[in-house]
């Protein structure tokens, strides 16, 4: 075996059948040019999900002709347990590297990229139905998501909000849709969302106290509400606005200035929900003609065979 620039020297001798000679000196050295070669592992960048395993550093051989060589594997990782997304998102490089006494060397770098690029999961909350009188950001009624996970990050760690969007329907203030997107996301900022929709609606009458439902008025007071009553008292559990009107249907009596009026109250909200009651106006003349201006005094002779006129207002 020969080391790095060893060198033999050597003669080569040539005799003829005469017994004359001739010689050659030469000399053998020998150079290394090639680095060792290391077996087992390749160079180069492998691709890891943050929940695959990275495999165990593989035992590797070194062959030379330098029988006398040195070898170092190291290992260096970017991971930090810090409870982070450096936690799941990291960088692990291995290297080996062999070197002769020639000054040959080789290095084989082997980098695992280890990446979390799943998004987690959850079942968002059914679909709810709440009355104008509940409260849409109470999560007790309205749901909380559940059936988290997620491949890397800890279900504790996941973090879990939402927006609201409020969207009116038709023109009852206190109807609408709320489109909730739930989001959850995991330390890496993979997140997923998921919509539900919480319907809020006014099915609530106005209540009210009701006026006299029967009730005599002379005839020049009928239309006089203040007179004849109205609903008061008025109240509705969502609507700020309660509305009042009336309808009158007359059914004539036996003379001009008695007859009866049916009137129908109509009390509702804006949302439409209403309360109907009907009151019953029994209408009566009780009051005699009144001489406005009174007819002159007349003088005439009863022989004047002329027409007279009197004029008066009743």
């Amino acid at each position: 075996d020969f080391s790095c620039f060893d060198s033999v020297r050597g003669t080569f001798v040539a005799t003829e059948l005469c017994g004359r000679t001739a010689s050659i000196v030469f000399s053998y050295v020998a150079v290394d040019t090639s680095g060792p070669v290391i077996s087992g592992v390749l160079s180069g960048v492998v691709q890891l999900n943050c929940s695959d395993e990275v495999p165990p550093a593989p035992e590797v051989t070194v062959t030379d002709c330098d029988t006398s060589l040195m070898f170092t594997f190291t290992e260096t990782s970017t991971q930090q347990l810090d409870g982070s997304c450096r936690e799941y998102e990291y960088d692990l490089t291995r290297t080996w590297a062999a070197a002769d006494n020639c000054g040959n060397s080789t290095v084989v770098e082997r980098r695992y990229e280890v990446r979390d690029t799943e998004v987690p999961d959850f079942r968002r909350p059914s679909d709810a139905n709440l009355d104008c009188t509940e409260d849409a950001t109470d999560l007790d009624r309205t749901g909380w998501p559940s059936d988290y996970s997620d491949n890397c990050t800890p279900i504790d760690s996941l973090d879990i909000g939402f927006t609201d969007e409020v969207i009116g329907v038709g023109a009852c203030p206190n109807s609408l849709n709320v489109l909730r997107t739930w989001k959850v996301t995991d330390l890496c900022g993979n997140s997923r969302v998921r919509v539900q929709t919480i319907r809020i609606r006014d099915n609530f009458a106005p209540t009210y106290r009701a006026p006299e439902a029967v009730v005599a008025v002379n005839c020049e007071d009928y239309e006089d509400i203040m007179i004849t009553g109205e609903p008061d008292d008025l109240d509705d559990q969502c609507d700020d606005t309660v509305n009042l009107q009336y309808d009158d249907t007359i059914i004539p009596g036996d003379c001009p200035g008695n007859f009866t009026v049916e009137r129908e109250w109509r009390i509702f909200d804006d949302c439409g929900n209403t309360e109907r009651f009907t009151q019953l106006l029994t209408v009566i003349d009780t009051t005699g003609p009144v001489m406005v201006v009174a007819p002159t005094d007349l003088e005439t002779c009863c022989n004047s065979n002329q027409t007279q006129n009197f004029d008066f207002n009743v």
